[in-house]
């Protein structure tokens, strides 16, 4: 079950909620990285992945999804402000302490991927795949064969393209 602050704090809390009582038999990943008020849940706009701002997020969660630790955590975009190794570091310490289980990335560059891997294995990425966009065959699938324990998820894409992409499909 994923779950993302980034919608709303309620959410999350919905999703612990409705887990909580089954907690054992699911995996939770949820995602960091946005610049959102963490107290209020407003939007200030951009990308916040400083090591501090993660790990306020991460407490924040867990309060939210009613849980000890999050499965999978993830950055939801790449913050151009803040080094990846910064943010692998800072997630490999809330690793550390127990409060995530494994690091995920999504929407990233593949060096970027590497960089971080290389101070916290990276276990899941999430790119936008699809019949309409390939290009993760390029460079993003052969470069995760190897990379150890790597998986690859693709991304759905947002509800109101459906309907256009699958008039295009009608009418092809």
């Amino acid at each position: 079950m994923e779950a993302g602050h980034q919608v709303g704090s309620s959410n999350e809390e919905l999703v612990g909620e409705a887990l909580q009582p089954i907690r054992d038999k699911v995996t939770i990943a949820t995602k960091f990285g946005f610049d959102i008020d963490l107290e209020t849940g407003a939007r200030r706009g951009g990308t916040n992945s400083r090591p501090e701002h993660i790990k306020q997020a991460a407490n924040a969660a867990l309060k939210r999804l009613r849980t000890e630790t999050i499965d999978l955590f993830y950055q939801h975009r790449v913050d151009p402000n803040v080094p990846i190794e910064d943010v692998a570091g800072a997630v490999k310490e809330l690793i550390a302490d127990g409060k995530v289980k494994h690091f995920g990335m999504s929407e990233a560059a593949v060096q970027t991927i590497r960089r971080a891997h290389a101070v916290q294995p990276v276990t899941a990425v999430q790119s936008e795949y699809s019949l309409f966009y390939r290009g993760p065959e390029a460079e993003l699938l052969p470069a995760l064969k190897h990379v150890v324990n790597q998986r690859f998820r693709a991304k759905s894409e947002p509800a109101t393209w459906g309907p256009a992409r699958l008039a295009c499909l009608k009418t092809a």
